[in-house]
């Protein structure tokens, strides 16, 4: 999850942390995050890809909103705290009005493709997941929003050769081939560095 993955970072357990938050498209959310965890510490962003997230379910039953996830028995598959797509599903909560209660959920899934083959195999009816994970199991899928995944690291880390062959291949023609190639990814902002967050 996004912000396990910049704890990881912080107590420098790992040299990049990637992460996605809530984003509508941009990396305000993710700049802020890291901003925030820290502090005046020069931090890059680099957008790895932007993907689409949103409810996944069986194609008989279909969910579309907060309301539909009402329904008398419905078993809902969250994702671990920290987790952008936990996030955004909270925030699809708070809009509707509605808080969200830890304790709804039937189970905690690790991961997008875990969601929707928790779902595929009938575990739960309905959690937030990729719409690439979605097409992997065949299951409905109901937009919700678009993230951006960030890989972050700190600014120093910029010039050492490691990192330079990391940024070479994101910015490669044959690596954004790939990944334009998978169901619900974007890749106008794959290898752009979006901002050094900085305070």
């Amino acid at each position: 999850p996004s912000r396990p993955a910049l704890e990881e970072l912080a107590k420098k357990r790992v040299h990049i942390a990637g992460m996605h938050l809530l984003g509508q498209g941009s990396a305000g959310d993710n700049a802020s995050a890291v901003r925030k965890r820290f502090g005046s510490e020069s931090m890059v962003l680099i957008t790895l890809a932007s993907w689409e997230q949103g409810f996944v379910s069986r194609p008989e039953r279909k969910y579309k909103s907060v309301a539909d996830m009402d329904r008398q028995g419905t078993r809902i598959i969250a994702r671990e705290t920290g987790a952008g797509a936990q996030e955004l599903l909270e925030s699809v909560y708070r809009k509707a009005g509605r808080a969200w209660k830890h304790d709804t959920a039937v189970v905690i899934a690790r991961g997008h493709r875990a969601v929707a083959q928790m779902v595929a195999m009938g575990l739960g009816d309905v959690g937030v997941a990729t719409r690439s994970a979605a097409a992997s199991f065949g299951l409905h899928f109901e937009p919700l929003a678009e993230a951006r995944f960030d890989l972050v690291f700190p600014a120093a880390m910029a010039s050492q050769a490691p990192v330079q062959a990391l940024l070479d291949c994101l910015s490669s023609a044959r690596f954004r081939q790939d990944i334009a190639g998978m169901t619900g990814y974007q890749t106008a902002r794959t290898g752009m560095a979006f901002t050094e967050a900085q305070s």
